[in-house]
């Protein structure tokens, strides 16, 4: 049953359980559940997947039948992204503080790419107060992002947008 975001055409957030029949993400604090049917058709980056390739703490978009059971049309799995003033560098971990104010959690590693002004740079460019993006997954205990990307923008950048693991 789902518990928010029922009637909505469009819902995002983070997978918190996953079955072949069901399918529940959590969004801003709430948890809802929708049915999955032999016609929710799955995909990832464009591509066909299957209910099995769903894993908890992935950020989904489902688009949402209208029904009084709510049903999944379409599951699509998108990176996360984490929005950001650094507050703290330590190792591979990169803490931010956005709007709301929060703090998150960043994992970065040796596959991660870094860009300023859309051009690649390194970590090392990194420094307390920069504005950064962060794109990636959620890892399983929902603890932080293991970033596949960061985009370090000036520290006098925009106005910071909220940004969430959903």
């Amino acid at each position: 049953m789902a518990t928010a975001n029922a009637m909505a055409n469009d819902v995002s957030g983070v997978v918190i359980a996953i079955t072949n029949s069901s399918i529940t993400v959590r969004r801003r604090g709430a948890a809802s559940t929708y049915a999955i049917t032999p016609e929710t058709t799955f995909t990832e980056d464009r591509k066909a997947i299957t209910v099995s390739d769903l894993t908890f703490g992935e950020h989904v978009r489902i688009q949402v039948e209208p029904s009084c059971t709510p049903t999944a049309a379409n599951i699509n799995i998108q990176p996360a992204v984490l929005f950001g003033r650094v507050t703290a560098l330590s190792g591979n971990k990169i803490t931010i503080e956005n709007d709301e104010p929060m703090s998150r959690r960043i994992v970065v590693n040796a596959l991660t790419t870094f860009a300023r002004s859309d051009v690649a740079t390194s970590r090392s460019e990194l420094s307390i107060g920069s504005l950064i993006s962060a794109r990636g997954w959620v890892d399983a205990t929902l603890s932080h992002l293991d970033a596949s990307s960061v985009t370090i923008d000036q520290p006098d950048g925009p106005a910071l947008p909220n940004g969430g693991f959903g």
